[in-house]
């Protein structure tokens, strides 16, 4: 069954996202210019989310950008796990993912690593 959202909540929630990814891409750039992040995976999937945001947001946004922000959010997980001391540098951004991750999670979507849960619960 699909609902379908109303335009005002769907720009609402277009903008929440936005908001915190930003914090996270942020957060990121800071971290790769003082540690060992340099999988250039990670890169594309924060690469092709930032390009989304630049499109006219449509319909399948939210979806598209869940999509990415899912990806992106793994090889960081994945790449964290080969270098624990990126975990200790890296809480603010973890507890962004677990933000965004938490409101996607409330929007009924599920992420690889499981509902709300990015990395700094697991790290």
């Amino acid at each position: 069954m699909k609902v379908k959202m109303d335009p005002a909540q769907q720009s609402k929630r277009i903008q929440e996202v936005i908001q915190i990814w930003n914090n996270i891409d942020g957060l990121f750039t800071q971290m790769k210019s003082t540690s060992k992040i340099s999988n250039a995976q990670i890169q594309e999937h924060a690469n092709n989310i930032n390009k989304l945001l630049k499109s006219h947001p449509n319909s399948k946004f939210l979806e598209t950008f869940f999509s990415h922000f899912d990806q992106f959010q793994s090889k960081l997980n994945e790449h964290i796990n080969e270098h624990q001391e990126l975990g200790i540098q890296g809480e603010n951004i973890f507890s962004n993912l677990d933000s965004l991750n938490s409101k996607f999670t409330k929007w009924g979507y599920a992420s690889r690593l499981g509902c709300t849960q990015s990395l700094i619960k697991y790290n």
